[in-house]
């Protein structure tokens, strides 16, 4: 006999199936999000020459804008608890650093709006992991802000 599986909890940490449908399902509900960055980001891609890598997934995402979108109770929902497991990478990944307990807050927000902007680059066509899609985001968010901080230098906690 097996040792009995402990119940989920809410102060958990992120499960990443369970991210990838909810990010999944954000960005093919999200009636804010309209596709207007998809051009500057084609446009990107040729010049890096990797549009025809990512081409099936633009046809996809341009697809999916076609269909109309509108703020329904399930969106909202789904949002929050979005929200609430991005928080949870975000603080988490924060927590690795010594950072200034005033500055933590601020690093925080600066990494929280970094993934809610790119949020909608998530690939599903791929099999890949948005657990590891959205700590990118946050360490790139991180790293342009210790790039711009001028005082001390933050380091990581081994």
């Amino acid at each position: 006999m097996g040792r009995k599986k402990r119940e989920h909890k809410e102060t958990d940490y992120v499960n990443n199936s369970e991210l990838k449908q909810m990010v999944i399902e954000y960005n093919d509900t999200n009636p804010a999000d309209n596709g207007e960055w998809l051009d500057r980001f084609e446009k990107t891609m040729k010049t890096k020459k990797k549009l025809d890598s990512i081409a099936p997934w633009i046809a996809l995402r341009r697809e999916k804008y076609s269909k109309p979108r509108e703020y329904t109770p399930e969106f909202e929902r789904l949002s929050n608890k979005l929200f609430c497991a991005i928080e949870k990478i975000v603080r988490g990944r924060v927590a690795c650093f010594t950072i200034p307990q005033e500055e933590k807050e601020d690093l925080i927000q600066e990494c929280l709006l970094a993934v809610l902007k790119y949020i909608n680059r998530y690939r599903e066509d791929v099999d890949s992991s948005a657990f590891a899609y959205i700590t990118q985001i946050i360490n790139n968010s991180i790293m342009l802000n210790m790039g711009n901080h001028t005082e001390s230098m933050w380091c990581r906690v081994p």
